[in-house]
């Protein structure tokens, strides 16, 4: 009851939330706080098209639990997508995980991954609501300035030079979230040097790449030594209710997972 206690005493509204509750109750206002489409975008009809066509090839078996991992249909698609779109190589075995949402995924990872006192490495400012799930498991989180070309890589090396060991960085490099800033190529090159130089794994929070304007490619495609676990999205650019994928090297996060 205690540890429940304590545990419970850390739940708090985000103020994403508390935004958008305001902004609903508002005429005229458009809110900024949420990464939700326009709803004049999104495209209803075909989705209800989509919505019969899954009712009719699949009836019941469509409503039912899909099982861990995903629909095993549903999973093959977006491998197919996730290489050719994505340049993402997914070989054999359970690297690609559907979840209900990026959060979803950032919340199983930190379940894992964190413990109290852990240090999680951000981009300064970051989203809240991903790092939230963190704080919640006791993790540190330490802030990196970012600037037009992204985090600031050479700071966050002066950090790790100082002895500073942390569990995770996680970044929002494309079209991050609040500031809208794309890492250059030249920052991601020198990220993904920096976790393989002190043995660290990056959580890259990709959302906001279906409508990105010709952006880098991401750290996923340029990681060749499974440092980096993706979380991308199907919902940003059509609807705010569909899945999410989670592409991580289970491996390497087996091996560093917390004991329970």
């Amino acid at each position: 009851m205690f540890a429940g206690a304590q545990a419970f005493r850390r739940l708090e509204w985000s103020p994403v939330e508390l935004a958008s509750r305001t902004a609903r109750d508002l005429s005229g206002v458009i809110n900024l706080a949420s990464g939700s489409p326009d709803p004049s975008v999104i495209p209803v009809k075909e989705l209800a098209e989509l919505f019969e066509e899954v009712v009719r090839e699949y009836g019941a078996k469509g409503f039912l639990y899909p099982g861990a991992g995903g629909v095993p249909e549903l999973v093959k698609e977006l491998k197919s997508y996730v290489s050719s779109d994505l340049g993402i190589d997914i070989g054999e075995g359970d690297d690609l995980i559907v979840v209900s949402g990026a959060q979803h995924g950032i919340k199983l990872l930190s379940q894992l991954l964190l413990g109290p006192s852990d240090i999680v490495v951000t981009e300064d400012p970051t989203f809240w609501e991903a790092v939230d799930p963190m704080r919640f498991q006791g993790a540190r989180l330490v802030g990196i300035p970012i600037d037009e070309h992204g985090m600031d890589t050479s700071r966050l090396e002066d950090f790790l030079r100082r002895g500073h060991k942390p569990r995770l960085i996680y970044v929002i490099p494309t079209c991050h979230n609040p500031c809208g800033y794309v890492m250059s190529l030249d920052r991601r090159k020198h990220l993904l040097e920096i976790a393989e130089k002190y043995d660290l794994l990056i959580l890259e929070d990709d959302p906001y790449r279906p409508i990105a304007p010709n952006p880098p490619p991401s750290l996923k495609s340029m990681d060749i030594r499974g440092r980096v676990i993706y979380i991308g999205c199907m919902r940003q650019g059509a609807s705010t209710g569909a899945q999410n994928r989670l592409r991580a090297p289970l491996k390497r996060c087996r091996g560093r997972a917390r004991p329970s």
